[in-house]
């Protein structure tokens, strides 16, 4: 092709037709333009193509942690739902009338048993680590994964690791050290002494005060629960696009 050419510019200049030469060389040099800009494009596309395939890749591996965390949010949810009701039922016990029963142990034992959220971060990491949050080329998207890891998490898991945390070494446990005979096996427990727990304020204030803590991570659960389901909701809808 490059001969082609160069003979046409021999022969036009052999026949001294300077400005068709001239015109000539201006097309030339405009074809050439347009083939570089065309081998650009088609590179560009190239990459935009491979960057789409990684950010795919990452995306449905996000998708598999964050439906893992679900459950885990979603135990978290029913195990404070269950920790509550056992609260209660002790609180009602110290309020009312009615006499010690052996089935109150399972409520007095669940009165201190908490847990602690462990996201899976293989996903986010790999992401921070190889390609960096850009990689995720939907703005709103990127920031809802921003949000949930960066905020979100963190701050569930302070409020279990630290306000909780406090509350449960430096007031429960010891209040219910010095009222409750505890199972460590069984998970069980009854008071040290029946006749008086009841005109133990102190005592029950400090189980009142847990009953408020767990409504407060109860809420954070829920909460937490519907933002990650709006972000597994996201990345369906990018990946589904994507394929389209």
């Amino acid at each position: 092709m490059i001969k082609f050419f160069r003979r046409i510019r021999l022969s036009l200049l052999s026949q001294n037709k300077f400005s068709k030469y001239l015109i000539y060389a201006i097309g030339e040099i405009i074809l050439v333009v347009i083939g570089i800009l065309i081998a650009l494009q088609i590179n560009n596309w190239n990459e935009s193509k491979q960057l789409k395939k990684i950010e795919r890749k990452y995306l449905l591996e996000l998708k598999s942690n964050l439906k893992v965390d679900l459950k885990d949010i979603n135990h978290s949810i029913s195990f404070t739902k269950e920790k509550m009701k056992s609260t209660q039922i002790v609180l009602e016990y110290l309020d009312g009338e009615e006499t010690y029963q052996d089935t109150l142990q399972r409520h007095f034992g669940n009165i201190s048993i908490s847990l602690h959220f462990t996201p899976q971060t293989s996903a986010i990491e790999g992401i921070k680590t190889a390609e960096g949050i850009n990689i995720i080329q939907n703005d709103s998207l990127r920031k809802s994964i921003s949000y949930s890891y960066d905020y979100l998490y963190k701050h569930i898991m302070y409020i279990e690791k630290e306000d909780e945390h406090r509350f449960q070494y430096t007031i429960l446990r010891p209040a219910l050290n010095n009222n409750l005979k505890i199972n460590h096996r069984s998970l069980e427990a009854e008071p040290i002494d029946v006749n008086n727990i009841k005109n133990n304020q102190n005592f029950r204030n400090v189980v009142s005060s847990n009953l408020w803590y767990k409504k407060f991570l109860l809420y954070q659960y829920k909460s937490q629960f519907r933002t990650v389901s709006k972000l597994v909701q996201l990345i369906e809808d990018e990946l589904e696009e994507e394929t389209e």
